[in-house]
């Protein structure tokens, strides 16, 4: 198969900061010949901050950086939902003579930096093939040359499988609000097969280059997006998990739908196969447990504190109840001392 190279969109935020260590931590010495890491930051160009400087430094010649727009923070001109109504107030004087409450703010969407991130990096390529994934992931034991595609996949997604998309009893909407994928695609006239694929997405280098199937993964974002907006859906921020299956289907590109277990979502597991890329997404404040069996621990806590500067590693260590819960523990300290934090 052709070199591959994970690529990962992260915004200069200390919240990424200690994610993205922990993910380069855990490929850094196992990367195959030619293979790496792209992580494209989503900061409207500007420069670095020291601690995400220093996790770049610190894990080359290995990772590669670069630059993008922010999509959450964009000109008004431009915004996705120009109908949501913010909470900043107005300028005082700004108005003389009449009663100013609030001034809108129209909203960005800060998820298509997941597709700009694939725009940025498709600029640059050779022939290698891409894989997208989320920063909030480490890879568990050792890499399987034998879970990774030849060419474009996607890892099946219960989530986008649901009919309607973005609806049903997991959010307490009711399963007839959301979005009809498939009546989607037929209403643009797309008679294709659509497979409910995303969240971990493997391109080639022409699928990557072709600036239509790049446009139309922004496309069919906003539009789900908009349409979940419009039925009052609470998960709407999730479109942008869709628009690749939607977008390979619509421009008649191959793909294939992949179930493996190294790329599922496995949160209640109490032992996972090695070469698992384990997703630690999982909140208290949103579903009642944590990341890991077991424990209380989620990501949120270290929103914005750094993980790897604050905690107490080695007593968390001693609290884990799982294999793959110490790993993350003790891929973090090699972060950290890597790192000299």
């Amino acid at each position: 198969m052709p070199a591959l190279r994970f690529v990962l969109s992260v915004q200069d935020t200390v919240y990424f900061h200690w994610q993205l260590a922990i993910f380069l931590e855990s490929l850094a010495e196992q990367l195959p010949a030619g293979s790496g890491v792209d992580v494209v930051v989503s900061n409207d160009f500007a420069p670095l901050s020291a601690d995400l400087a220093a996790v770049i430094a610190a894990y080359r010649p290995v990772v590669r950086c670069l630059l993008g727009t922010d999509y959450g923070k964009r000109p008004v001109d431009v915004q996705v939902d120009n109908a949501f109504e913010g909470t900043v107030p107005a300028p005082a004087g700004s108005h003389a003579g009449v009663d100013v409450y609030w001034r809108r703010t129209p909203r960005g969407y800060l998820a298509l930096n997941r597709v700009e991130a694939l725009r940025v990096v498709g600029e640059s390529l050779a022939s290698e093939m891409i894989a997208l994934m989320d920063p909030d992931i480490f890879l568990y034991g050792s890499l399987n040359a034998a879970a990774l595609p030849s060419g474009n996949a996607l890892q099946a997604n219960p989530h986008i499988d649901r009919d309607p998309f973005l609806g049903g009893p997991v959010t307490g909407d009711s399963p007839r609000k959301g979005v009809l994928l498939k009546v989607l695609l037929r209403a643009l006239q797309c008679e294709n097969e659509f497979q409910a694929g995303g969240v971990t997405v493997f391109l080639d280098a022409d699928t990557l280059r072709n600036k239509k199937f790049i446009a139309d993964c922004f496309r069919f974002s906003q539009m789900v997006y908009l349409a979940g907006q419009i039925v009052e859906v609470r998960r709407a921020w999730m479109a942008e998990t869709a628009c690749y299956s939607l977008s390979l289907t619509y421009n008649g590109i191959p793909y294939v739908l992949m179930n493996r277990p190294e790329y599922s979502v496995q949160i209640a597991a109490p032992t996972i196969p090695s070469g698992t890329f384990y997703h630690y997404y999982a909140e208290r404040n949103s579903n009642g447990v944590g990341a890991f069996p077991g424990s209380p621990w989620h990501k949120k806590e270290y929103w914005s504190k750094n993980f790897l500067r604050t905690a107490d590693l080695d007593s968390l260590r001693g609290e884990a109840v799982t294999d793959h819960h110490r790993t993350f523990l003790t891929l973090a300290t090699a972060a950290k001392r890597r790192l000299g934090w």
